[in-house]
């Protein structure tokens, strides 16, 4: 850990910088940075406390604290909590090209494959002159700890994490935002571990989850399904897509309660222990409609089952997945699922431009970005219909 010496370079002559009609705190940035650049500190040393700072050169604390914080987001400095202001890069043009950390739950498909919107955010990363630092934290908070100084072993100069979601909160993420320190945070604050009041420090992007479930309760009734489903790999604690399905239950009269399933595996066989529990209930009590939560792949899972055990898919069962936006590698499947999708492309993008805009010093206030999610309806759902009579067993039994 860095500690003073009482041996921090001055940098500048005593006094007020010269302003030229900018502002002071720009001016006192600008000076900062041409002193470290023409030798005055190197990477590794600390500079003298915002209030020694401030009485040498006769200007506020305040304005001070935010000319170094502009330096931090240009990658100049770094913030050093309960120790102060340290030089990271001697070179501007090395310092803005530093690169980014992303911290995601898993940076593939479930293995399979990378997932789409990596590729979209590198991609914008670069047109700044970034590179992509990629971790994952399978959102436990030891691991994003360790993954956070990994990032900044490598130089990141801002992060896009999704908050851990189990185990011990990330005390490294929590030093990362007391140090204003750039990022961003996705998904949505029901989940994390993060206490509230970092949180709202920072710059969160999600989707709109409540409004798509409703939106997909509101479909399925209007083709005439009273017994509706939701099937998630998640947990019910904290889930806004859950809470919503239980909101849009409660009107109308609706029951079904029973029918929150949660913590499923996160791919077919989630989907295949979901048709097990419904199968298990008289045949007049089962559910017509489903809401697959957390992979197309439990969706798809589900259809399979269903089928395999004589019921027709939509028939007998509607399905729309709220997954992982059209990455299954099932070309045949994908065709046929009813899901509720967004636009990766404009996720990746709020992400990286609001990261962006941090670390070139903007003076605004936290923002929350929701965006919208589309039902795009195929061959999974349809409209109820009565049971067809073979040979005395019905379709929608188990035989």
């Amino acid at each position: 850990m860095a500690k003073r010496t009482g041996k921090e370079p001055k940098l500048l002559p005593a006094g007020r910088p010269k302003t030229d009609g900018r502002l002071m705190l720009d001016s006192m940035a600008e000076a900062l940075a041409a002193a470290i650049e023409a030798g005055g500190a190197k990477p590794g040393d600390l500079l003298p406390p915002e209030r020694t700072l401030a009485a040498r050169h006769r200007i506020g604390r305040i304005t001070v604290r935010s000319a170094l914080r502009k330096l931090v987001a240009e990658g100049v400095l770094e913030c050093c909590p309960r120790v102060g202001y340290r030089v990271v890069s001697f070179r501007r043009e090395t310092a803005r090209g530093r690169p980014v950390g992303l911290i995601r739950q898993d940076v593939s498909n479930n293995g399979r494959a990378p997932s789409r919107s990596i590729g979209v955010i590198e991609n914008l990363l670069a047109r700044s002159g970034r590179g992509l630092l990629i971790c994952s934290s399978r959102l436990d908070g030891t691991q994003e700890s360790d993954c956070i100084r990994r990032c900044r072993g490598a130089g990141a100069a801002g992060l896009i994490v999704t908050p851990a979601t189990g185990g011990v909160a990330s005390l490294e993420l929590a030093a990362w935002i007391r140090a204003k320190l750039p990022v961003v945070l996705e998904g949505h604050p029901g989940r994390w571990l993060l206490p509230d009041d970092l949180a709202e420090r920072c710059d969160q992007v999600d989707i709109d989850n409540r409004g798509a479930i409703l939106k997909a309760v509101e479909y399925l009734r209007g083709q005439g399904h009273v017994r509706l489903s939701f099937f998630t790999s998640g947990q019910r604690q904290g889930s806004e897509r859950a809470t919503a399905f239980e909101e849009a239950l409660g009107v109308g009269g609706c029951s079904g309660q029973e029918w929150i399933l949660t913590g499923l595996a996160d791919g077919r066989s989630g989907g295949e222990e979901a048709l097990m529990q419904m199968l298990a209930a008289p045949e007049g009590e089962r559910p017509t409609a489903a809401i697959c939560s957390g992979s197309d792949e439990i969706a798809l899972g589900l259809i399979a089952a269903a089928r395999t055990a004589g019921l027709r898919c939509p028939g007998d069962l509607s399905v729309i997945s709220f997954g992982d936006n059209r990455l299954v590698e099932d070309p045949a499947g994908l065709a046929e699922l009813s899901a509720l999708e967004f636009k990766q492309e404009d996720m990746a993008g709020t992400l990286v431009g609001l990261l962006l805009e941090q670390m070139a010093g903007a003076r605004r206030a936290p923002r929350r970005e929701r965006l919208p999610v589309e039902l795009v309806v195929r061959a999974s759902c349809g409209r109820p219909e009565p049971t067809v009579m073979a040979g005395g067993v019905g379709a929608g039994s188990q035989g």
